[in-house]
């Protein structure tokens, strides 16, 4: 879906011909990538989630890319990956900074911020490209945990009114971890390929604000 800010891609399932057809995955596209699709009127086959044909199966895909948001380069999967065109990767490392300063401004006494990501739960879905590689779709959770440094110190959200109404409490003496769910889309080229996987898009929300303990 195409328009003079923005393109969009979605994915639409269902699960027997007679179903209505459900949205699972929708990200703005951030990636002019060129893609080798197959014609509307043939349409594109399922890849299986463990497919060994790819760089990488559908299903390790999400946890591969949420251990390079953890260790950066020094993430075993780092290589499998095209970070020169990645703008997700880009903003995430922006918004932890900015999120990072934001606390030790007022916390950085009395509390740490840390960060991580860990894979979503929602299922893959990957379409094979006219040149042995995939379009797939994943989720991909990035976790803040905020912890107090001593026994004497709390931990206050009551300047940010949607994590305090999603926690349900305006201070904790244990912390809190937030986390924001992330829609992907990449394209996976064949195993045998030297291209490297790319992002072509994404879509963020906030997903929860709980008391860490």
């Amino acid at each position: 879906v195409g328009s003079d800010d923005a393109s969009t891609v979605m994915s639409i399932t269902q699960q027997d011909p007679w179903s209505p057809y459900k949205l699972t995955y929708l990200a703005e596209l951030t990636s002019d990538a060129d893609l080798n699709l197959a014609p509307a009127y043939v349409g594109a086959i399922a890849i299986p989630k463990d497919s060994p044909f790819l760089a990488i199966a559908p299903d390790n895909l999400a946890g591969a890319y949420a251990d390079v948001l953890t260790k950066g380069d020094g993430s075993e999967f780092a290589a499998l990956f095209d970070s020169a065109d990645d703008a997700f990767r880009t903003q995430v490392d922006k918004s932890r900074a900015d999120r990072l300063a934001a606390f030790n401004a007022t916390g950085a006494q009395t509390g740490t911020m840390t960060f991580s990501a860990q894979a979503g739960t929602t299922e893959p879905v990957a379409l094979a490209t006219l040149d042995s590689g995939a379009i797939v779709a994943v989720t991909v959770d990035d976790l803040d945990t905020v912890a107090p440094t001593n026994a004497d110190a709390v931990i206050k959200v009551d300047q940010s009114p949607m994590l305090k109404t999603l926690a349900g409490v305006d201070q904790s003496s244990t912390g809190f971890v937030t986390t924001y769910g992330n829609q992907l889309f990449f394209f996976v080229p064949s195993q045998s390929s030297k291209e490297r996987i790319q992002l072509l898009g994404y879509s963020s929300n906030i997903l929860s604000a709980k008391v860490a303990g």
